[in-house]
C-alpha cells in the first residue's frame, strides 16, 4: 500500500489517484522505515513501533492554486509555486520536480525555473522532462504515469519556481487540494472558481486539519482560503494523517450523502455483462460437498486465494470500474474490486447474499464521514449478512460465524486480496474504518470490527533458577495477526537456516543477553495466521543477589502504548494499531527458597486499553504476568489523557526493579 496524505489513494486498490496536484512531490507523506526480513517486519515487540512524525525543511515562499469547473464537469487547475532551497536535505528533495499524469488526466502548460540569489534565472528545458510509468504495487499494468522534471544542479539559497496548468476530468464530481503541508508558507492563496451551474446548484465543500492561520472567503461562485506567514507544523508522533496539513475537499454534483455515493458506485456495475453459466457451474464444482453456507463461503475463499491472483490492468475507467466476474475467472487474476466481484457472483450461484463494501484501507488515517465522496476509499471488500452464531443452524438466513470473526453490524467482512485467513480475519489496517456497504437501497457507513484478541503477541517463559541466580528453560513465542501474516509471507521466501537465523535474532532482541539454543518455528494453521517460535534459553544472572534474601531484577517484555512523552502535547488525536501483549513468566527458585513479592501488582482499566502486572509466590514458585491491550484505532484528543494513564502505568512497571524477600529452608530431600 503506498502512503496516503501525499495523494488521495483511489478506488481502488493500491492505484493511487490524486484529484488534485500536490507540489509535485511526496511532500506530505509519512514514511514508515523499509522492513526486510522476518525481526524488521515485526519490530516493536519489545517497545511499540509507530511511525515518526514527518519533518519539513523547505520554506514555500509561494503557493498558489486556482482550480476552475467547467461546463463539461472537467477541472483545470493553474498552480504557481516558488520554494526556496534552504539546505542538502531540499536539493535532494527538490532536484526532482515530478507531476501525476492518467488517461484522464494532461498537462497543458509546464515552467520551471531557478532563480539565483544574484538575479540570475535558469530555465529548465524540455529536454530535461521524462516520462514514466508509475509503478504501483500489484499493478501489472497501468496507465498512471508521471511526468519527471529534473531540476538539478540546485544549490541552498536558491529559489525554485514552478507553473503548470493541469486538465482532468474526475470519475465522481468531487477532488480535493492538499492546501498546506507540514512546511512553513510565507504567502498562500488556494481558490476553487465553480462558476458553472454545477456549483451554484450543487457546490459543497470542507476544510479540515491544520486550519490555524487560514482565512476562508466563501464567494458566490466558489471558495477562497489565503495564509501569510504560515509557520513550520511540528507533527507529535503517532498523529493522524488528517493533522499532517490542511485539506479542501469539494464537489459540486448532486450526490451528497453516504448512499448516493454506493447509488454511484452501482453505476459502474450497471453495463457489466451478467455472469455467464461458467461461474455459476464453477461456484457449484468448488462447493461440492460443503453442507452449510460458512462451509460453501471458506470453500470458495480458498479458491479465491489458490486459483485468482491479486494483480492489476489499471487504465483509465479500470481504475474504478471492476472487471467482469467472467473475465477476473478465465484470466486467473484481478485486483480487490474484480476478486471481490467475482467472489459476490460465485456466492449468488450458491444462493448466498453478499455486497460490495468500499473502505479505506490505512493505518494512520480514516475517511471524513462528514463529506461524502468516492475517493475517501482506496480498497473494496465483500460484506455478507450473518446468521446465528457458534453451534446452532445458520442456513436460514446468512452465514454461520464465531464470536472472533470480523462481524459488525449484522455483516461479515471478506477481503479478498488477503492470501490467508480471509473471513475469519482481517488486516489492521482494515479495522475501525469506515466501510461503505453498497446494497439495493444506496449504501451505507458500516465501522469495521476491531479484533483486539487476534492481532496478539505472547511471550511464555518457563525456567529454573540456581542457586547462583542465573535461570534456564524454555522459551515460546506466539505471533498471531498481523505480525504473523508477514511472518508466514516471509518464511516461504527463507530456508530454513535463514529463517532460524531470523527467529532466534528475534528471540534474542526480545531478551537480551539471553543464551539461545535449539530455536525452532512452527506455523499454525488455523483461523487467524498464527507463528510460534521456540527456543531453550539460558539466562545469566536473572536473580542477582539471590543469596542475600534480597533480590531485586527487571524482566524484558513486550509494550503496546507509546512513550508517556509522545503524549506531552495532549492536543493532536492520534491513530494506533489496536493490539495485545501478553508474557507470563514462571521461576522454579531453587530447593528450599521460598520468595514473597515486595512489589505491588498493577491494575489500569481505561476507555482506550487496560494493563495488568500481578505478581504471585506458591511456595518455591514465582509467577509473573504482564497483559497490555490497546483497545480503540483512533484516539481523539479527549481521549488521550486515559491513553498517558494508560502508557506511563505500563512505562513504570517495565523500568521498575521487582523486589523479592526470600528464606532459605532446609531441603526436605535432604
Amino acid at each position: 500500500m503506498l502512503p496516503w496524505s501525499a495523494m488521495t489513494r483511489s478506488l481502488w486498490c493500491c492505484c493511487s489517484i490524486p484529484e488534485s496536484d500536490v507540489l509535485g512531490r511526496a511532500t506530505f507523506t509519512r514514511s514508515t522505515a523499509p522492513t526486510s526480513g522476518l525481526r524488521l517486519l515485526i519490530a516493536g515487540l519489545v517497545v511499540a513501533a509507530f511511525n515518526a512524525a514527518p519533518t519539513a525543511a523547505e520554506t514555500i515562499v509561494e503557493r498558489s492554486i486556482e482550480v476552475t469547473i467547467l461546463a463539461d464537469g472537467t477541472l483545470r487547475e493553474s498552480t504557481r509555486l516558488l520554494v526556496r532551497i534552504d539546505n542538502e536535505d531540499d536539493v535532494s528533495s527538490w532536484s526532482t520536480y515530478r507531476l501525476f499524469l492518467d488517461a484522464n488526466r494532461r498537462v497543458e502548460a509546464l515552467d520551471v525555473r531557478v532563480r539565483a540569489p544574484d538575479g540570475g534565472v535558469r530555465v529548465v528545458g524540455e529536454d530535461e522532462h521524462e516520462e514514466v510509468a508509475r509503478r504501483v504495487g500489484g499493478v501489472l499494468h497501468g496507465s498512471q504515469r508521471d511526468l519527471l522534471v529534473r531540476v538539478a544542479p540546485l544549490t541552498p539559497g536558491e529559489l525554485l519556481e514552478v507553473r503548470h496548468t493541469v486538465a482532468f476530468a474526475p470519475y465522481f464530481p468531487a477532488s480535493r487540494i492538499n492546501v498546506r503541508g507540514l512546511g512553513s508558507i510565507e504567502k498562500l492563496q488556494v481558490r476553487v472558481n465553480g462558476a458553472s451551474d454545477h456549483w451554484r446548484d450543487h457546490g459543497r465543500w470542507r476544510l479540515e486539519g491544520a486550519t490555524a492561520g487560514l482565512v476562508v472567503e466563501e464567494q458566490p461562485d466558489g471558495i477562497e482560503i489565503l495564509g501569510n506567514a504560515l509557520p513550520r507544523i511540528e507533527l507529535p508522533r503517532l498523529a493522524l494523517d488528517e493533522e499532517a496539513g490542511a485539506v479542501l475537499r469539494f464537489a459540486w454534483g448532486p450526490a451528497t450523502e453516504w448512499g448516493d455515493i454506493g447509488a454511484w458506485y452501482r453505476t459502474l456495475h450497471r453495463d457489466l455483462p451478467a455472469p455467464s453459466p461458467v461461474v455459476a457451474q464453477t461456484a457449484r464444482e468448488v462447493v461440492a460437498g460443503a453442507t452449510s453456507r460458512r462451509e460453501k463461503l471458506d470453500h470458495l475463499i480458498r479458491f479465491l486465494e489458490q486459483k485468482i491472483r491479486y494483480v492489476a490492468v489499471s487504465i483509465g475507467e479500470g481504475n474504478v470500474r471492476p472487471s467482469p466476474a467472467d473475465e477476473t475467472l478465465a484470466r486467473q487474476w484481478g485486483d480487490c474490486k474484480d476478486k471481490t466481484l467475482l467472489l459476490i457472483e460465485l456466492l449468488r450461484a450458491v444462493d448466498i447474499e453478499a455486497f460490495p463494501a468500499l473502505v479505506r484501507f490505512d493505518l494512520d488515517g480514516r475517511i471524513d464521514r462528514a463529506f461524502p465522496s468516492p475517493f475517501e476509499f482506496n480498497h473494496v471488500i465483500a460484506a455478507l449478512p450473518v446468521g446465528a452464531t457458534d453451534g446452532t443452524n445458520a442456513d436460514e438466513y446468512g452465514v454461520q460465524v464465531s464470536t472472533s470473526d470480523p462481524v459488525a453490524a449484522g455483516l461479515l467482512f471478506v477481503d479478498t486480496t488477503q492470501q490467508r485467513a480471509a473471513g475469519h480475519w482481517l488486516a489492521p489496517g482494515l479495522q475501525g474504518q469506515d466501510a461503505l456497504v453498497v446494497d439495493a437501497s444506496g449504501g451505507r457507513l458500516v465501522e469495521t470490527p476491531i479484533l483486539v484478541d487476534q492481532e496478539r503477541r505472547s511471550l511464555e517463559a518457563t525456567l529454573r533458577v540456581l542457586p547462583n541466580g542465573d535461570a534456564h528453560g524454555d522459551l515460546v513465542l506466539t505471533l498471531s495477526g498481523e505480525p504473523a501474516y508477514k511472518a508466514l509471507g516471509w518464511l516461504q521466501r527463507l530456508s530454513a537456516t535463514e529463517a532460524g537465523a531470523e527467529a532466534a535474532g528475534l528471540l534474542a532482541s526480545l531478551v537480551p543477553g539471553a543464551k539461545l539454543e535449539a530455536v525452532r518455528i512452527a506455523p499454525m494453521e488455523g483461523t487467524v495466521p498464527t507463528v510460534t517460535i521456540l527456543a531453550t534459553i539460558n539466562l545469566p544472572a536473572l536473580l542477582p543477589r539471590l543469596d542475600t534474601g534480597r533480590p531485586s531484577f527487571q524482566l524484558p517484555g513486550m509494550r503496546v502504548a507509546p512513550s508517556p512523552g509522545d503524549l506531552s502535547d495532549g492536543q493532536v488525536a492520534r491513530a494506533l494499531p489496536a493490539t495485545t501483549a501478553a508474557a507470563r513468566w514462571t521461576l522454579a527458585l531453587p530447593p528450599g527458597t521460598v520468595c514473597t513479592s515486595q512489589t505491588r501488582d498493577v491494575q489500569v482499566d481505561v476507555p482506550v486499553g487496560r494493563f495488568d502486572q500481578q505478581i504471585s509466590a506458591n511456595g518455591g514458585q514465582l509467577v509473573i504476568t504482564r497483559v497490555a491491550t490497546l483497545r480503540q484505532r483512533f484516539v481523539p484528543a479527549s481521549g488521550l489523557p486515559d491513553l498517558h494513564a494508560l502508557a506511563l502505568s505500563e512505562h513504570r512497571a517495565h523500568r521498575r526493579r521487582l523486589r523479592l524477600v526470600c528464606d532459605q529452608e532446609a531441603d526436605p530431600s535432604t
